[in-house]
C-alpha cells in the first residue's frame, strides 16, 4: 500500500523524513536532550450528503494540510489550513438565499457569487509556551469548555476559528488526586454586521468594515477526587469600541466589570459537573445562564 511505498522511498538519505515515525507524511527530530520536532500532515477528504429535503445532494471537498511541532517540551505550535468547496444547492448567491444555501451556516466567511459551487477557508495556528505549572498561547482557532461531547454549551467547537490569547494555570497535589485548573480566554469574534461602507465597487458591490466584537472568558474547574470534576465559567462579549482593560485582566468577576459600565455587554455564565462512575461510565451535565 502507500506506506510500503513510502517506507522505500525512505531508503534514499535525502527522503528519509518522509513517515519517519510510522504516523505523519512527514517528520524531522533534531538534537537529542532538546529536540525539535516538526511534522507535515496532508489533508485530504470527499463528502457526500444527502438531504432529506429539495436539495437533494450536497458535496463537500477540502483540502489542505498540517503542521505542528515542538521545542525542549516547552514550546509547540501548529498551523492547519483547509480549502472547503461546496456544491449541490447552487447558485450560491448573498442576493438569492445567501448563507441560507450553505448545508451547515457555521463559517465566517463564505463566497457567495453566484456561482454553481461555493467555497470557505478554515485556518487555525497557535503558538505556546509550557512552564511548569503555568502556560500561555495566542493563536487562531476553537475552543471547548465543558463535559459536552457533541457540543459543550458554553464554547464549543462548531464556531468559526478565531484570533485569541490564552493563559492557563494548574495547581495539583503531588500525594492526592486533587486539583485545580484555570483558563482565560480573551478572543476577537469576527461580526457579520457591517460598521461602514467605504466605498462601492464598479461591479456594485459594497466594500464594508464589519463591527468589531471581543470575547473575555474565565474558567475555573475544581477535582476533588479522581472522578468527580466541577466547573465554572464566566464570560462576556462585548464591541463597538476598544479593547477594555477591565476584561483583559485574568483575576476579574466579569459581571461586576459590566455591570459598572451600565450593563452594555453580554454577560455569560456556564456551570458543568462531571462523574466518572465506573470504568466506562461517565455522567456529566451542563447549565448555560
Amino acid at each position: 500500500d502507500w506506506r510500503d511505498a513510502l517506507h522505500a522511498l525512505r531508503r534514499y538519505r535525502h527522503l528519509q523524513w518522509l513517515y519517519a515515525d510510522g504516523y505523519h507524511f512527514g517528520y524531522i527530530k533534531l538534537g537529542t536532550e532538546r529536540p525539535f520536532v516538526a511534522t507535515f500532515q496532508p489533508v485530504y477528504g470527499l463528502e457526500y450528503i444527502h438531504t432529506d429535503d429539495d436539495r437533494g445532494t450536497i458535496s463537500r471537498f477540502t483540502s489542505g494540510a498540517r503542521f505542528e511541532g515542538g521545542y525542549s517540551e516547552k514550546l509547540r505550535f501548529m498551523l492547519d489550513f483547509r480549502d472547503h468547496t461546496e456544491a449541490g444547492n447552487g447558485p450560491y448567491d448573498d442576493g438569492h438565499g445567501g448563507r441560507s444555501l450553505l448545508y451547515e451556516d457555521r463559517w465566517a466567511s463564505v463566497d457567495l457569487k453566484g456561482n454553481s459551487s461555493t467555497s470557505y477557508d478554515i485556518s487555525e495556528s497557535f503558538i505556546q509556551y509550557y512552564g511548569r505549572d503555568l502556560s500561555i498561547a495566542a493563536g487562531r482557532g476553537r475552543h471547548r469548555w465543558g463535559p459536552g461531547q457533541f457540543g459543550s454549551l458554553f464554547l464549543n467547537s462548531n464556531n468559526p476559528p478565531f484570533d485569541y490569547v490564552r493563559f492557563d494555570a494548574v495547581l495539583e497535589d503531588e500525594k492526592t488526586s486533587r486539583a485545580i485548573y484555570y483558563t482565560f480566554l480573551h478572543g476577537f469574534l469576527e461580526s457579520r454586521n457591517p460598521a461602514d461602507t467605504l466605498y462601492i465597487t464598479f461591479e456594485g458591490r459594497a466594500r464594508t468594515i464589519n463591527a468589531q466584537k471581543y470575547l473575555s472568558a474565565q474558567r475555573l474547574e475544581v477535582r476533588p477526587r479522581a472522578n468527580l470534576l466541577f466547573g465554572l465559567s464566566q464570560a462576556v462579549v462585548y464591541g463597538d469600541r476598544g479593547l477594555q482593560l477591565g476584561y483583559l485582566t485574568p483575576l476579574n468577576f466579569l459581571y461586576s466589570v459590566q455591570h459598572s459600565t451600565d450593563d452594555k455587554d453580554n454577560f455569560l455564565l456556564g456551570l458543568d459537573g462531571t462523574w466518572r462512575v465506573v470504568r466506562g461510565l461517565k455522567l456529566y451535565g451542563e447549565a448555560f445562564f
